[in-house]
């Protein structure tokens, strides 16, 4: 059974975080498998999401690249020992992102 933890709507215009923070420096997520779903509006321009672990000996470091979402397009990200998943739009034209979190 999926449950919604939480459903909101995300400006993005350079680079912003969809979930965690700059300052969180521990996984916050560990018990249950928690995901992220994340869509580009229909007329969204398009942006490269990101996602960031904890560094050995403290600190962040960035973990992959998830690729660009374009218009319409959405992905699922497991939050699971992440600290951080964020989004880059570089050209200066804002768009919205959709973000839904919720666990099996």
């Amino acid at each position: 059974m999926v449950e919604i933890a939480d459903s909101y709507r995300v400006r993005v215009r350079q680079r912003v975080y969809l979930w965690g923070g700059q300052q969180s420096t521990a996984s916050i997520v560990e018990i249950a498998s928690m995901f992220l779903t994340v869509r580009n509006d229909d007329s969204g321009e398009p942006v490269t999401i990101k996602t960031e672990i904890a560094a050995v000996g403290g600190g962040r470091v960035e973990k992959d690249d998830l690729g660009k979402l374009l218009r319409g397009q959405a992905c699922t990200i497991k939050l699971n020992g992440l600290i951080g998943v964020y989004a880059v739009q570089d050209d200066g034209r804002p768009t919205f992102l959709n973000c839904t979190m919720h666990g099996i």
